[in-house]
């Protein structure tokens, strides 16, 4: 979730919890190719313990900025299916009509609050990038700073989740710390 730069934030700032996200590129003669708008494709996501209440989402850019997870509107199905050598698989089963980055997602309905870090001034917003990665489910969300206290900061973190926090840094003589 950190390497290709998609955390579990809704374009909204809501955190999610991921069942799995995966993303579907078609092309022909190197030309992108879309879904008929009466046609879905059929997408199994394994899963150990596949969760209640999980929604398709589908990601959202700006260039190569990504602006979060919108809700597709599309509900995802527990499943059960045979893979090549014949055993059974359990996981999720989504029927999305879009292409592009789809999201196997349900909201973390908890009550929030800030969440805030404080950083030697060397780690800034010009070298320095923030995640809170949630424990024991696949939740990240990166941290911004604010301006008025030059913390990094999440204004919506879901209460009583443990969590660590990992920083990717660039020094000057272009090496990254983490």
């Amino acid at each position: 979730i950190i390497a290709l730069g998609v955390p579990t934030t809704t374009t909204g700032g809501e955190m999610l919890e991921s069942g799995g996200m995966v993303r579907i590129v078609v092309s022909c003669d190197g030309k992108p190719l879309e879904l008929k708008s009466d046609r879905k494709l059929k997408i199994q996501v394994p899963a150990n313990n596949p969760a209640d209440n999980m929604l398709v989402f589908s990601g959202r850019f700006e260039t190569d900025t990504f602006l979060g997870w919108e809700n597709a509107g599309q509900q995802v199905f527990q499943a059960e299916w045979l893979n090549t050598v014949q055993s059974v698989v359990q996981g999720y089963e989504i029927l999305s009509k879009d292409l592009g980055w789809i999201n196997c997602s349900r909201f973390i309905n908890e009550p929030t609050s800030q969440f805030c870090v404080d950083l030697p001034p060397n780690f800034n917003p010009e070298n320095t990038q923030v995640y809170m990665v949630f424990k024991d489910i696949r939740s990240v969300a990166v941290l911004e700073v604010d301006l008025a206290t030059q913390k990094f900061c999440f204004p919506n973190t879901p209460i009583g989740f443990p969590v660590r926090l990992v920083t990717v840094s660039k020094t000057g003589d272009g090496q990254y710390w983490l």
